[in-house]
């Protein structure tokens, strides 16, 4: 393939575990890392089951930031691993060529309250500088740009659910128009009990578990954790012989009924999609917006892989739809194609399989995406390494 850019590295922190090899495994399995609420988030009256990413404490090296707030920390964390698997070491590399992106939704909801309720006591000396400065958007991509001495671009993409797609894709444009040649990408979000109560009280978290696509519309589980990936010039990752896991699309429109794509740029008979479905009434709109991409061509055509990582480790929103990108890569990668978490038969999804059980099957290319309400689809468009490797 001639994709201009590349994945070199990934890393997840999820209910299933901290690392990409527990998160395959669960992928393969179908393991769930949801369960039933528990302390805090069950005091709060918040959601009936969470997915819990677990003590992180263990897993972070840099001690500059024990304080810091859970989305900061699983975002470090999957960075981390990223860089490793990468072959990246941040010594040796150009600090001004190398950037951050990353997508997030609530931020450190919790770190907010615990301000605003010093301020309301005590007023301006009850408002901790140290608070404020960790509870902001931005928090993540700074405190990983401190701690790996980044000098290069570095922003903060902030939306819904899809808004780990919108990371990548801005991630692209920065590096199509400066200089960069390595850009890190993440998504995180920590969970919080008064936001998981907001959505419990308008009636979108499920009771028991998430069924993307199923009518009628369960609701959701909130998760937490991160998921990030390392992506690199082809240049870049070919000079110093990088393994790649897949490449990268550069100019992939937003979904909307299909139009947007040109006829046969994806062939579903080889093609994955992992798909944002959260088992909402949002799915359907997903669902109408991708069968215009994959709809078959002819009764005897392979029909797309569908999947979908949320039932396993939650809603996330913005880290969700990292591990997202995270989990379509691994497929082209290891040529496997998991068991899909999506019941057989959902009516808006005829045109895709959903295979009962993991298939042994190299694909040329895997589509991540994840659509709003009312707008488009935002995806990201992956080609399978073929002989890029090293």
């Amino acid at each position: 393939m001639n994709d201009e850019f590349v994945i070199t590295g990934l890393g997840v922190v999820s209910p299933v575990g901290i690392g990409v090899l527990p998160f395959w495994e669960a992928m393969l399995s179908r393991s769930s890392g949801i369960r039933p609420s528990s302390g805090g988030m069950a005091a709060a009256g918040a959601p009936y089951s969470a997915g819990i990413a677990g003590d992180i404490n263990a897993h972070l090296d840099d001690r500059r930031f024990r304080r810091a707030a859970n989305i900061s920390k699983y975002a470090l964390v999957a960075v981390n691993q990223a860089i490793a698997d990468a072959g990246l070491v941040p010594a040796g590399w150009e600090a001004e060529e190398v950037g951050v992106v990353v997508g997030v939704t609530h931020g450190a909801i919790n770190l907010t309250r615990e301000f605003h309720a010093g301020f309301v006591k005590d007023g301006s000396l009850g408002a901790s500088p140290s608070l404020f400065s960790d509870s902001v958007l931005n928090a993540p991509a700074g405190n990983i740009s401190i701690a790996l001495g980044i000098k290069g671009a570095a922003h903060t993409v902030v939306g819904d659910s899809g808004a780990g797609i919108d990371a990548v894709e801005f991630a692209l444009k920065v590096m199509k128009h400066t200089k960069l040649s390595t850009c890190i990408v993440a998504g995180a979000e920590e969970l919080d009990p008064i936001v998981a109560r907001v959505y419990k009280t308008f009636g979108l978290l499920s009771q028991d578990n998430m069924r993307p696509f199923i009518v009628p519309a369960s609701g959701f589980v909130p998760g937490e954790g991160a998921g990030a990936i390392i992506i690199e010039t082809r240049a870049r990752a070919a000079s110093r012989s990088a393994r790649v896991y897949a490449g990268i699309k550069t100019a992939l429109p937003p979904i909307w009924q299909g139009r947007d794509f040109n006829a046969g740029e994806i062939p579903a008979q080889d093609a994955f999609v992992s798909t944002g479905a959260n088992g909402t009434r949002r799915d359907a709109f997903e669902a109408r917006l991708l069968s215009g991409v994959f709809s078959p061509q002819g009764a005897n055509m392979k029909k797309a892989y569908l999947g979908n990582i949320k039932p396993l480790v939650g809603e996330s929103f913005a880290a969700s739809a990292v591990m997202q990108v995270v989990a379509a890569t691994l497929v082209l990668d290891k040529g496997v194609v998991p068991p899909s978490t999506i019941r057989s038969g959902a009516p808006d999804v005829a045109w895709a399989t959903m295979n009962e059980d993991a298939e042994q099957r190299p694909l040329t290319m895997a589509l991540a995406a994840s659509a709003g309400l009312k707008g488009p689809a935002h995806s990201i468009l992956l080609t399978a390494p073929g002989d890029a490797h090293a």
